[in-house]
């Protein structure tokens, strides 16, 4: 059943997205960059010598979002054994652009398509010591390649999400032999463990949590230190609202409650931290927003306090809520809301859009009443209504830090281990 699978897989499914992948070069610029990417990747692949005298770890990481998840795994293996080479790849060109300057890395590529050639000679070249996929993002060809190249194979982060699950159910024996082909798969929670015990019963699954909350609660500590606005940049207020990780739908529904509430403008601060701040998005958030500064503009700062200030840089934003007292996490009309954590760190209560549930974080936070699922302008605008309250406010932000803190030390946990999959030879 699964050779037959796998051929269908191998030899009509990814055959029909490749192509559907290459036509679309024409219409997104990101597909032009994914397989250009991939086409040095393969280059540097063929010109590479794997140097025996050190480890290698490879983690895979689908986007930027995931690979924040495996940093602090990576920095603890490096204070332990700073020789070792680390080689991590993305599959998304938005990953693979904003993670591959990251200084811990030996090098960082994107992850050839799953075509058996292509991704046997990514092992073959590569021999890695052992293979970490972060929470998802396993394809069956390059799981078999390192099964048969004996490479010991660890899922960190891991989540398993039913309703994506749902519409695949032709390939469910493919994705559960995938699962049942790793060495350990340690589950972002124990909600995570129980569904992976149901859905892969042979597997060796455990709780290990999540590293971005040891990375996040180092990055407050950090925050601390800096002085990223100037002081009087932001005007006093009753209420400071962040806009995080925010697309258009969440900006033209702040700007649609604003309207439809103008005198909330002189009780409210706000600063709106894009998820993409490209120039043409810029140029729309300022029409949109008359009244903006931006931030690459500081410069030209006149020392007039700023009621909306528009962070048009990347990199900023875990940093920047320090400066908040609740966010408005984006994401959550379109594909799924971005990370929570980084807000929670700062224990900031929080809303976002409603599709939630492609984070257990932001489902919990909901669950314990801390995160509130905006649809309209009225629910943003009843929201803020309740974090003008201080007594309401102070209740939920007590909700977020206990989360926060019962989430931490994940990252030893996963070190300890990664460390126990490596061939004796290398430990």
């Amino acid at each position: 059943m699964i050779q037959l699978l796998r051929f269908v897989y191998t030899y009509v499914v990814l055959p029909v997205v490749y192509a559907a992948l290459w036509i679309s070069r024409l219409f997104f610029p990101k597909a032009v960059e994914r397989f250009r990417g991939e086409h040095q990747t393969l280059q540097w692949l063929r010109d590479f010598r794997r140097s025996k005298q050190t480890p290698l770890l490879w983690f895979h990481a689908s986007s930027m979002g995931e690979f924040e998840q495996a940093k602090p795994v990576i920095e603890a293996v490096k204070r332990d054994h700073p020789d070792w080479q680390i080689v991590a790849t993305f599959f998304s060109p938005s990953g693979y652009r904003h993670q591959s300057k990251y200084e811990l890395l030996d090098a960082a590529l994107y992850l050839p398509f799953d075509f058996p050639k292509r991704v046997e000679l990514f092992v073959q070249q590569l021999q890695p010591d052992i293979a970490v996929f972060v929470r998802y993002d396993l394809w069956p060809n390059i799981v078999a390649a390192l099964r048969s190249a004996s490479v010991p194979i660890l899922v960190i982060c891991a989540t398993l999400n039913p309703k994506a699950l749902a519409w695949k159910a032709f390939f469910y024996p493919l994705t559960r032999w995938m699962y049942a082909q790793c060495q350990l798969i340690l589950a972002a929670g124990e909600d995570q463990e129980r569904l992976f015990r149901q859905f892969v019963p042979e597997a060796t699954v455990e709780t290990a949590g999540d590293p971005r909350f040891d990375r996040v609660a180092q990055a407050v500590r950090q925050a601390e230190q800096q002085q990223l606005l100037p002081e009087g940049l932001l005007a006093p207020a009753d209420l400071t609202l962040i806009l995080g990780s925010s697309w258009e739908e969440e900006e033209h529904l702040l700007a649609e409650m604003l309207e439809e509430h103008p005198d909330l403008r002189e009780r409210l601060t706000v600063l709106i931290v894009p998820h993409e701040p490209d120039a043409e998005h810029i140029v729309s958030l300022q029409a949109t927003f008359a009244d903006a500064f931006c931030y690459t503009k500081l410069e030209q700062w006149t020392g007039l306090p700023v009621r909306i200030l528009i962070v048009d840089v990347v990199g900023k934003l875990v940093y920047l809520y320090r400066y908040a007292d609740c966010a408005f996490i984006g994401g959550g009309f379109g594909k799924g809301v971005h990370s929570v954590v980084e807000a929670a760190g700062y224990g900031l209560p929080m809303a976002a859009g409603p599709k939630i549930d492609v984070s257990r974080d932001a489902v919990n936070l909901a669950q314990l009443g801390a995160l509130r699922v905006i649809r309209k302008p009225e629910d943003l605008y009843r929201w803020i209504q309740q974090m003008l309250d201080l007594q309401q406010r102070e209740a939920q932000r007590h909700i977020v830090q206990q989360y926060f803190q019962q989430h931490q030390g994940a990252t030893a946990t996963i070190v300890e281990q990664l460390y126990k999959l490596l061939p004796e030879t290398v430990q």
